[in-house]
């Protein structure tokens, strides 16, 4: 996801050039980042990108790499739920068991071989058990500017990872409230980075979102681009206005949560709310490496390895 305005790490980001096709951390602008940051598990052909067609050129230049087609350009913003539902459209089209990691393009991660371990483990919990995956943060201090998951004692394992039960998803609390959830140690902040089935938000978003799918469902059957864009300037604008955590997850029943300790996001101040547009936790801390460093690559072997045992689950 490469949305938002340019409005929260302003002034360096406008709504001309906003923070992800900035180059904030390095050489690269956070979205080339993104995308280089998954390659080892999704290659070029299978990488989505959904953004603004104000920023099409732009991010077309960015990724050279990416087939014209993989670009899914909103003529208007309509939050996550319209994103995440169109492309799980265009997933269910190609590979209808596919297993779709949805990323926004504005964090910076730590340690990349965690993180890539995190996804890696997340797809053998959404595709044989057709299950919906959160990836959270565990919180260092009672913020009031992010979302907040309270995960249950309900747990599994995969591949000696922990897996619990989502219990609730939780918006912006007050400062006492975030007191007390730091406290009780249940509840973790939510990093807007999901795993599941394309076929299997699809249908929550169906059950959830019904209008915003009947809209969606003819984009579908679209291959030529002209027809796409009108149907879509057409579309869009009707469509609810709504986060996929507000919209979908805070309805859904059979959600689990992995835990993942080198995330952040960069940003201004906020975070998740009922009205936010694809805005993350906003915190930048990692687990042992120094705040300066550059992200840690995983060995090549390791990447062989979860080929290897991802087998034949394609993950988009």
């Amino acid at each position: 996801m490469a949305g938002g305005q340019g409005t929260r790490f302003w002034p360096r980001s406008r709504r001309k050039l906003p923070k992800q096709l900035l180059n904030i951390v390095g050489e690269r602008t956070m979205l080339e980042e993104t995308v280089a940051r998954i390659s080892p598990l999704i290659p070029a052909e299978r990488t989505l990108v959904v953004a603004g067609e104000a920023y099409g050129q732009l991010i077309r230049d960015c990724l050279p790499q990416l087939p014209e087609e993989n670009f899914l350009f909103e003529p208007v913003g309509r939050n996550t739920a319209a994103c995440v539902a169109w492309a799980a459209l265009w997933v269910r089209q190609r590979a209808p068991e596919g297993v779709m990691a949805v990323l926004p393009a504005d964090h910076l991660i730590r340690d990349e071989s965690e993180f890539l371990q995190v996804l890696h483990t997340a797809t053998m919990v959404a595709q044989p058990l057709n299950r919906l995956v959160t990836i959270g943060i565990q919180p260092t201090h009672p913020e009031t500017g992010y979302g907040y998951i309270r995960v249950s004692q309900d747990r599994f394992q995969v591949e000696g990872r922990h897996v619990f039960r989502v219990a609730q998803f939780v918006e912006k609390p007050s400062r006492p409230n975030a007191e007390q959830f730091l406290a009780e140690g249940t509840y973790v902040w939510n990093s807007g980075m999901f795993v599941w089935r394309a076929d299997s938000i699809w249908f929550e978003v169906c059950r959830h979102l019904p209008q915003l799918a009947q809209d969606l469902e003819p984009v579908a059957a679209m291959t030529h681009a002209d027809t796409l864009t009108d149907v879509l300037k057409d579309i869009y604008p009707r469509l609810p206005a709504v986060s996929i955590d507000v919209g979908v997850m805070e309805r859904a029943q059979d959600v689990w949560w992995f835990p993942l300790t080198s995330v952040g996001a960069m940003s201004g101040a906020g975070g998740r709310s009922a009205n936010s547009s694809r805005q993350m936790p906003r915190a930048m801390w990692s687990s042992g490496n120094n705040a300066g460093s550059r992200p840690r690559a995983a060995s090549s072997i390791a990447r062989a390895n979860w080929w290897r045992r991802l087998g034949s689950q394609t993950l988009w």
